[in-house]
């Protein structure tokens, strides 16, 4: 692992975003030496549990689950590998916003960059 600062670690696994508790609690009672990585296998689903975890008990950390398996010479990205919260409504008028909309929105959010900075 890669520290902000630059320094680095060696750890049998490493767990960071906002949903990083609820995945931590998985891997901490779930991991062993020796998982396989193999699509199908254990690690891969000991992964997509964690990530299923953080998705459930954080309002911030989406709806799907990526998975990439890296080995040496060869890499594994699966994309949407589970969904387990997705979207349920769309409009089926879709969505609109007046040209305004976003200069106030883009206004507002530079008011609370603002202020959180100078607190």
């Amino acid at each position: 692992m890669i520290y902000p600062h630059g320094s680095t670690d060696t750890l049998p696994f490493a767990i960071m975003g906002s949903g990083s508790l609820a995945a931590m609690a998985i891997f901490e009672s779930e991991y062993r030496e020796g998982l396989t990585v193999s699509f199908q296998e254990e690690g891969v689903n000991l992964v997509t549990k964690a990530i299923c975890s953080g998705i459930f008990n954080d309002l911030g950390s989406g709806s799907n689950v990526d998975v990439c398996v890296i080995e040496k010479g060869k890499k594994e990205y699966m994309r949407n590998h589970q969904t387990p919260n997705p979207c349920t409504y769309i409009s089926s008028k879709g969505y609109t916003f007046s040209k305004k909309t976003g200069l106030l929105i883009l206004i507002c959010h530079y008011l609370f960059l603002f202020k959180s900075i100078s607190i």
